[in-house]
C-alpha cells in the first residue's frame, strides 16, 4: 500500500507512510522464518514467526501453558496454520531436505505472532486517542522486526530445551 492508499484511509502522516507494508526473512540466528505485515485497515504492524511441523509448541493456541513463558510485544495474539496463499514461504525457508529425504515444512507449518495495536500503540487509522496516562507509541518496523528476532530466539530455546 502505498502512501497515497494510506492518506485514502484517512491514516494519520506519520513514518508508516515510508515504511514497507511487508517483510520476510530468514533468522540467522535460528533458521526459523520470521514475517511482518501491516493491517491493511487499521495500519498497525504484526509479526510473525513460522515454525517447522515438528517444534514443541506446533498445534498451541495462544492461550495454551507452552506458549505462557514467552514475552513478545502485547504478548502472543495470533498461532494457526500457516495459509499458504496468505503467507507464501520466504526463499530458503521450511522448503529445505531433511536427512531423511523428507521436505521440511511440507505440510502444517505453524506461524506464531503478535500485534502492533494494543493500548499505548499508536494506530495510524485511529487519529483521535485519548490516552488515560502515556501517550501512544507508534511500533516501527525496527522495533517489530528486533520483536520477531526475539520471538524466534525464544521459540527455539523452547524447541531445545
Amino acid at each position: 500500500m502505498n502512501a497515497k492508499e494510506k492518506k485514502a484511509l484517512n491514516w494519520a502522516d506519520g513514518e508508516w507512510d515510508n515504511e514497507p507494508d511487508e517483510k520476510a526473512w530468514i533468522d540467522d540466528r535460528t533458521g526459523y522464518e520470521c514475517r511482518i505485515r501491516r493491517n491493511d485497515s487499521m495500519g498497525f504492524l504484526c509479526g510473525y514467526v513460522v515454525i517447522p511441523n515438528n517444534h514443541a509448541v506446533n498445534g498451541l493456541t495462544p492461550s495454551d501453558d507452552g506458549l505462557g513463558g514467552v514475552s513478545v510485544h502485547g504478548g502472543i495474539t495470533y498461532s494457526e496454520e500457516r495459509l499458504p496463499h496468505m503467507m507464501p514461504r520466504v526463499e530458503g525457508g521450511f522448503d529445505r531436505i531433511r536427512p531423511d529425504g523428507t521436505l521440511e515444512g511440507e505440510l502444517n507449518d505453524w506461524v506464531i505472532g503478535f500485534d502492533c495495536g494494543h493500548l499505548r500503540d499508536f494506530i495510524p487509522a485511529v487519529t483521535a486517542v485519548t490516552m488515560l496516562t502515556d501517550p501512544a507509541a507508534y511500533r516501527n518496523i525496527e522495533y517489530v522486526e528486533a520483536q520477531c528476532r526475539q520471538l524466534a530466539l525464544q521459540l527455539k530455546e523452547l524447541n531445545d530445551g
